[in-house]
């Protein structure tokens, strides 16, 4: 079902049923009385544009939408948009091969939207056939929802990516890179990458899920097999997600590594601790790496929930030296 936000609703019912905002989020509540509340507010909105014969959205494969016509669930979809910001290439081995992605921001005059070039595209970027700038004509694309970035556009095997053929006057902001910065958790650096040294000294449960090979995102599965809503029918691999805490001598923290970087860490690939774990207890597997000095590369944040901080990791070193990094910071006092 394509998911419309009620601000979205109450707006377009009001431009053209020539009712005030106000009129219309009171005829949404009384919709919603008169059901007995058996229907959110998003549903009782939906109900109300249809009996005043508002059109809320026009078939998505029938025009060129602006970014802040593209809602989840989507299909279809074609924009036309300016490439904002280009990411760091990052790659994942599969099948005995690397497989490149890139995640780009497309922007127009109504807002943004987050995408992801994958494999042989991700060569646009390599090759510099794309770049900051760059005004690309997507067809065939889809709307998704992402916990973190809000709305994605998901590219499947027949999108097509035409670039620099439309003209978009829209200007975007060159933003300023971000150097790593060394950090200590006893004053750690908020929200910027970071590099942080330390030692592992507890761990949690790993977890894991099913993710499609190809763009690694959850999929269900579907009878001996899975469905993932880009790429189909899918032999899906089984993901790892290991949390454990860090502590560099001046403080600790809470942090979570996705798939490879966690894998590095055990020593083993998720299908063969999630065996081995039927066997015996994380504890007694935790063994062989509790005590293992580390370096993390990545962002930490403040969960403000449980009232800590938090590192999600995006690359790990486990060949380090401990000795010879103690000399080199003796060395420069």
């Amino acid at each position: 079902m394509i998911h419309v936000p009620v601000e979205d609703i109450i707006k377009k019912v009001s431009e053209q049923s020539g009712l005030s905002e106000k009129e219309v989020k009171e005829k949404i509540k009384e919709k919603m009385t008169s059901l007995k509340d058996l229907v959110s507010e998003e549903g009782a909105a939906y109900i109300v544009a249809s009996e005043l014969n508002v059109k809320l959205f026009e078939d998505p494969a029938t025009k060129v939408l602006k970014i802040n016509e593209a809602h989840v669930g989507m299909t279809g979809v074609e924009i036309v948009a300016k490439v904002s910001q280009i990411f760091e290439t990052r790659n994942f081995q599969r099948d005995g091969r690397t497989v490149d992605f890139v995640p780009i921001m497309l922007a127009d005059e109504t807002g943004q939207i987050r995408t992801t070039l994958w494999d042989r595209r991700a060569d646009l970027i390599k090759e510099d056939r794309l770049n900051q700038g760059d005004v690309v004509r997507i067809k065939g694309a889809s709307i998704k929802d992402n916990k973190y970035s809000g709305k994605e556009l998901q590219l499947t095997s027949r999108s097509q990516i035409l670039i620099n053929q439309d003209e978009l006057d829209v200007k975007i902001a060159r933003p300023e890179k971000q150097e790593l910065q060394e950090t200590s958790l006893d004053k750690p650096i908020i929200g910027s990458p970071v590099k942080i040294r330390g030692t592992i000294v507890n761990v949690a449960e790993p977890r894991f899920y099913d993710a499609c090979p190809e763009c690694r995102k959850k999929v269900a599965p579907e009878g001996d097999k899975f469905r993932c809503a880009t790429h189909e029918i899918v032999k899906a691999n089984k993901t790892l997600i290991f949390n454990f805490v860090l502590d560099d001598g001046k403080g600790n923290v809470r942090a979570t590594c996705f798939g490879e970087s966690g894998e590095k860490i055990l020593g083993m690939n998720a299908d063969k601790l999630h065996d081995l774990l039927l066997e015996k207890p994380v504890e007694e597997i935790a063994v062989e790496f509790l005590g293992s000095f580390v370096e993390i590369q990545g962002s930490i944040r403040e969960n403000k929930a449980y009232d800590r901080t938090e590192l999600s990791a995006n690359s790990v070193n486990t060949q380090l030296d401990p000795k010879k990094i103690a000399e080199q910071m003796l060395g420069n006092k």
